[in-house]
């Protein structure tokens, strides 16, 4: 179950008490409880217009805050303490991928101090695949204008389709793409494939009142993929 849901469940039944953090030794933080009942109480409300649920990029734009301290008490609350980043080149990519250079390339250029290493592949049948022992994975990536659909198969679960575009995507931003979660704690298979078809993208812009300010920059099933994310080991 994603961090938010979990966050979401605990609160319905027990209130704030719910969620608070396990004892530490020290004292506790003022400023770091201020803000962390501030992103509680925007979780009770609706998520932003095109979107069924609050990420941390949209929890950031309504908060005005960093995305990064977003998800740093996100993965806190959601125990991912224990999480490892695997760079994207240890897994198996498809000919298609390429590493973009941080020297040149804006978006690489823009992200590096986030992601150790940013892949793109832009025609659909490329892509990633590998093996993990645990119980969480998700791919840290970027979604933008030019981003499409990745179809996950995980195991030997039904594959599904998930966009990496949101109503927000008029530019690139760093986000995380939830392959599997709460699994068995046992070794899972996992292949990512970007899918032939580019979402919606005018009716999902439209949303938020937003429109395609050129087509041309709109157009693609690109993929941004940086790192995976997971609770577990990674198997070779």
């Amino acid at each position: 179950m994603p961090a938010v849901c979990r966050w979401r469940s605990c609160f319905a039944e027990t209130g704030l008490a719910g969620l608070r953090d396990r004892p530490r030794s020290g004292k506790p933080r003022r400023s770091d409880d201020a803000f962390r009942q501030r992103v509680l109480s925007a979780l009770e409300q609706p998520p932003p217009a095109g979107q069924s649920t609050w990420d941390g990029p949209a929890l950031a734009a309504h908060l005005g805050v960093n995305v990064h301290a977003v998800w740093r008490l996100l993965c806190r609350e959601g125990n991912w303490e224990a999480a490892k980043m695997i760079p994207l080149h240890r897994a198996q990519l498809s000919s298609g991928w390429h590493k973009l250079d941080a020297q040149t390339d804006p978006r690489a250029k823009a992200f590096g101090n986030r992601l150790p290493e940013v892949w793109k592949a832009t025609q659909p049948g490329e892509s990633i695949a590998f093996r993990f022992r645990g119980t969480v994975v998700r791919i840290y990536d970027l979604v933008g204008p030019d981003a499409g659909q990745v179809a996950i198969s995980l195991d030997d679960q039904p594959s599904v389709v998930k966009p990496r575009f949101d109503a927000y995507c008029t530019y690139h931003r760093l986000a995380s793409l939830s392959v599997g979660e709460g699994l068995p704690d046992a070794v899972h298979t996992v292949k990512l494939t970007i899918h032939p078809e580019q979402p919606d993208k005018a009716r999902i812009l439209n949303q938020r009142g937003e429109k395609m300010d050129d087509p041309k920059r709109f157009d693609g099933t690109a993929w941004y993929a940086g790192a995976v994310l997971l609770v577990g080991e990674w198997v070779e």
